[in-house]
């Protein structure tokens, strides 16, 4: 061990970790109320508070970061919307509050406080939930009620903090404002939030406001007094995002007084910006849909390189609808790669002007995107002439960057439409005997273009890389080079994977017809190579009251001398083995789509957790560790929900398609 090179090592990393993230000795915070969550945008936060019924918590992402995860709960009002909302009894219901169009609740009657532990809290908390931001914590304030009245509100307040303390000791409290009670619960809080000490929302909601020198100095106020109790004070401001001038400023002027900002958007669903920013690493893949997502060139072919550059690639389809601006804050860049023309080119092209004024890249691949792309190559600044060379006039490549041939020869035909653009680089430009110039593939400040026939070419059921991907993503898309963890190696030596799917444990070995496959790989394989690795089993293959019951009791004695094996470790490769995991529908697949057992109806928790179950109590030995894998089957292809299930028990998962 050489402990001096090692600290040298982290050091480096360390150095290289700061110039990524920026001051990390500052507290940041993020208040992000949408439903598609990038942890690896706001993971960084001290503390992250998100809308529960829009995130899943049975996620990576989630269980990386939910230390520092609060759940919204909302104590003195409720929406229509809210999932709970038609168990309230009407006389917790107090008033409307028309600007949110929600309802005021009592917040002094304790029966309504046990409806909230019991119906609102504690499901969160069984969900992994652990901390908790409680807002509209002033809402009383909005009756027209005695002194009396409000001090009556107030106390239930405080009783509803403190019980909740008593109930969970160690969950960790950010609540919004209630400086009229902090006083008493301040030691049950970690953090207040207060809103628009400098910019909030106009009366009617509608648009943004700057607050007034008064109001703010009540407010400052506050936060002095949140800030004597030892407490963090985060401000929420509702800024116009397209005003990076002052949000800059707005930002400097809230650290300077000691307090943690956050600055987004009016519906709180954009990646707004605190005292720390995350590295965008997500680069946004927009495809059509005309084949499935995992044959799509977006996903076969687009996806490693980024990979290896250190990005995040996320694939949408573009039927789903083009993202928000909103949605776009997230992303560091955008690959549009569709084999369909989009059909509404007013929409299209207006969306490609606010992403181009957001500053986020884009890249273009085959083409534009569109049948007719006119008014797209008027938007990026790209002029359009008629090629008025014939089919076997000479053509003269004047341009053509070291990024060609990377897998197959760069083979170009006749082009009918030549492309021309200024203020950029042209990486491969061709001109023809009437001095027309082509420029096919080509950087500018606002992304890049390769048209059809410059990126891949196909051969029977091969595409193969025509121009470099590595380098061309990284130069049209501005992708910075950043350290990459490397999932092949560690410590300096390449990482062995090894796993065996459990198809056909009976069938016949052709040599020796006394012998079952299972047994072949125990004493051939198994036995003989030593090697830490992990195999699974159908179970309708080796249950007694599976497809083969007169041959079960052997069968499974085999698979519990391999599971005996101390390098081996369980797996399950489900019930019945679907192959076509895309094709269930409503938790139903049909017996044409898996293996055909008597009287059984299709079950995902039969699959995965009862084959698992039958694994884990007839085959592994006691004393060792459960199975708790999946190896899909068939098409390797689960959908979303499947994939939800898996992550909701718990469960690892693998094999690709």
């Amino acid at each position: 061990m050489r402990p001096l090179c090692f600290s040298k090592f982290w050091f480096f990393f360390l150095l290289m970790a700061l110039s990524v993230h920026g001051d990390t000795i500052k507290k940041s915070a993020a208040v992000y109320y949408g439903k598609d969550i990038s942890y690896s945008n706001l993971g960084l936060h001290d503390y992250l508070i998100v809308e529960s019924e829009n995130i899943s918590s049975y996620t990576h992402g989630f269980n990386t970061y939910k230390k520092n995860i609060y759940a919204y709960v909302s104590i003195g009002e409720a929406a229509p919307s809210r999932s709970y909302f038609k168990a309230l009894k009407p006389d917790w219901k107090l008033s409307r509050n028309q600007a949110w169009n929600s309802t005021i609740l009592d917040v002094s009657n304790d029966e309504y406080h046990r409806f909230i532990y019991d119906e609102v809290i504690s499901p969160l908390v069984k969900k992994g939930y652990e901390n908790f931001f409680f807002d509209t914590m002033d809402s009383y304030q909005l009756l027209s009620s005695t002194p009396e009245e409000r001090a009556e509100y107030e106390r239930g307040l405080i009783r509803f903090v403190k019980k909740f303390k008593h109930t969970f000791p160690h969950a960790k409290v950010i609540i919004n404002r209630g400086f009229e009670v902090l006083d008493e619960i301040h030691s049950s809080v970690d953090a207040v939030l207060l809103e628009s000490l400098y910019h909030g929302l106009s009366p009617r909601y509608h648009g943004y406001k700057q607050v007034s020198a008064e109001d703010r100095s009540w407010l400052l106020s506050q936060i002095e007094r949140v800030k004597s109790y030892g407490l963090d004070v985060i401000s929420v401001e509702y800024m116009d995002q397209g005003d990076v001038k002052k949000i800059k400023q707005t930002l400097e002027q809230i650290e300077s007084l000691g307090v943690i900002p956050y600055i987004s958007n009016k519906a709180l669903d954009r990646y707004g910006q605190s005292s720390k920013s995350a590295f965008k690493r997500e680069v946004l893949i927009l495809y059509s849909s005309s084949s499935a997502k995992q044959h799509s060139n977006a996903h076969h072919l687009a996806s490693l390189p980024l990979e290896y550059l250190g990005y995040i690639p996320v694939i949408k389809a573009i039927e789903e609808g083009l993202p928000s601006l909103e949605q776009m804050s997230r992303y560091r860049g955008v690959i549009i790669w569709n084999e369909t023309p989009i059909d509404d080119i007013a929409a299209y092209g207006k969306w490609i002007k606010e992403v181009m004024e957001m500053g986020v890249k884009l890249l273009f691949l085959d083409g534009f995107g569109v049948s007719d792309d006119t008014h797209i190559c008027n938007l990026l600044g790209i002029k359009k002439a008629s090629n008025r060379a014939q089919l076997l006039d000479e053509v003269e490549t004047v341009h053509k960057a070291d990024l060609f041939g990377f897998e197959t020869p760069l083979s170009l035909g006749y082009f009918q439409t030549l492309y021309t653009i200024d203020n950029a680089q042209r990486l491969l430009e061709r001109v023809n005997v009437h001095d027309q110039h082509n420029t096919l593939v080509a950087t500018a400040p606002w992304g890049g273009y390769a048209l059809s026939g410059t990126v891949t070419s196909s051969f029977g059921e091969d595409t193969l890389w025509v121009i470099d991907p590595f380098s061309f993503f990284a130069q049209a898309l501005k992708l910075e080079a950043i350290p990459v963890p490397d999932p092949t190696t560690q410590n300096g030596r390449r990482l062995f994977f090894a796993h065996i799917d459990g198809d056909a444990a009976m069938n016949r070995a052709e040599w020796n017809p006394r012998l079952f496959s299972i047994e072949v790989m125990y004493e051939e394989i198994l036995r003989k190579y030593k090697v830490p690795q992990g195999v699974s089993i159908v179970e309708a293959e080796t249950n007694p009251q599976g497809l083969y019951p007169k041959d079960a009791e052997k069968l499974e004695e085999a698979a519990r001398k391999i599971y005996a094996l101390d390098y081996v470790e369980g797996a399950t490769h489900t019930y019945t083995h679907p192959f076509k995991w895309v094709n269930i529908t409503n938790g139903h697949l049909p017996a044409t789509d898996r293996l055909k057992i008597e009287g059984y109806e299709f079950s995902i928790d039969r699959e995965i957790a009862g084959s698992l179950e039958y694994i884990n109590t007839r085959l592994m030995p006691s004393d060792k560790v459960p199975a708790r894998t999946v190896y899909w089957t068939g098409d390797c292809m689960p959908k979303e929900d499947v994939l939800a299930y898996t992550y909701k028990q718990g469960l690892l998962n693998i094999n690709g398609g």
